[in-house]
C-alpha cells in the first residue's frame, strides 16, 4: 500500500495484490539500472510526465547525471519499445509520455523508499516552477500537491493558497475549499514543527478562513 502523486495533482491510495506485483516486478528487474531510475523518478512526476520534466529532474544534481548519465533518450527508447511507456502527446518543442499500465506506475511508485520520495518531489516541483514560469498558475495545485509530500510547507501553503484563490475566482467553490482546507493543515503543521511566530501564523489562518468564508457569503 502507498500513495502516487499523478502529474494533475491528485493523491491515490495504492493496493496491489502480491502476485501481480510480483509479476510486473519481476518484469521490471530485467531493465538495466539506469532505466530503471529513470522509470522511478518518472513515477515520481506521475502517470503521465513530459519530456523536458524528467530531463531537468535527472539533471538535477551530480548524483543524478552520474546515474543517468546522457542516457535518457536511450532509457526512454528502452521502455518504450519494453512496452512499459508510450507517448500521449508529440509536437515539436513538446513530448509527453505515459505509463502504459496503471500497475507498473503503481509498483515503481511503491518501490522507492520515503525520504528517496520526498527528495524527489521536491526535485519535481522545482523542475515544474522553472519551466513554466510564464503559465504557472496552471501548475498551482500540481506545485502544491508535490511540496506537500517533499515536506516543504513553505511552498505547500504557498501553492494551495493561490489555487484555492484562482478556484474561488471561477466559482469552482468545493474544489476551492478543499485546497484552503489543506493550506489550514499544512499551516497549523509548520506552526508545530518550526519556530513561526504564532501570530504570524493565526494572521494567516485568518486570511485563509475569510477566504473560505466569502464562497458562503
Amino acid at each position: 500500500v502507498g500513495a502516487a502523486t499523478t502529474e494533475g495533482g491528485t493523491e491515490a491510495e495504492i493496493k496491489i495484490p502480491r502476485t501481480l506485483q510480483g509479476i510486473v516486478s519481476a518484469r521490471l528487474d530485467r531493465l538495466d539500472n539506469k532505466t530503471k531510475a529513470v522509470l522511478r523518478y518518472a513515477s515520481v512526476i506521475g502517470k503521465n510526465f513530459r519530456k523536458d520534466v524528467i530531463s531537468r529532474v535527472t539533471q538535477y544534481d551530480a548524483t543524478m547525471k552520474k546515474e543517468i548519465g546522457s542516457s535518457l533518450d536511450e532509457s526512454l527508447d528502452k521502455l518504450l519499445a519494453e512496452g512499459l511507456l508510450m507517448i500521449i502527446y508529440e509536437r515539436e518543442d513538446l513530448l509527453e509520455y505515459t505509463f502504459k499500465h496503471s500497475m507498473t506506475y503503481e509498483v515503481v511508485y511503491n518501490s522507492m523508499v520515503e525520504e528517496m520520495l520526498k527528495e524527489v518531489h521536491g526535485m519535481v516541483g522545482e523542475s515544474i516552477e522553472f519551466l513554466n514560469g510564464d503559465r504557472i498558475e496552471e501548475y498551482y495545485e500540481i506545485l502544491a500537491n508535490h511540496f506537500e509530500l517533499a515536506s516543504n510547507l513553505d511552498k505547500c501553503i504557498h501553492y494551495y493558497e493561490l489555487s484555492g484563490d484562482k478556484l474561488a475566482k471561477a466559482y469552482i467553490n468545493k474544489e476551492a475549499l478543499d485546497c484552503y482546507h489543506k493550506c489550514v493543515i499544512a499551516l497549523k503543521k509548520e506552526a508545530e514543527l518550526t519556530n513561526i511566530e504564532q501570530s504570524l501564523v493565526n494572521q494567516k489562518l485568518s486570511d485563509i478562513y475569510y477566504k473560505a468564508g466569502m464562497i458562503y457569503y
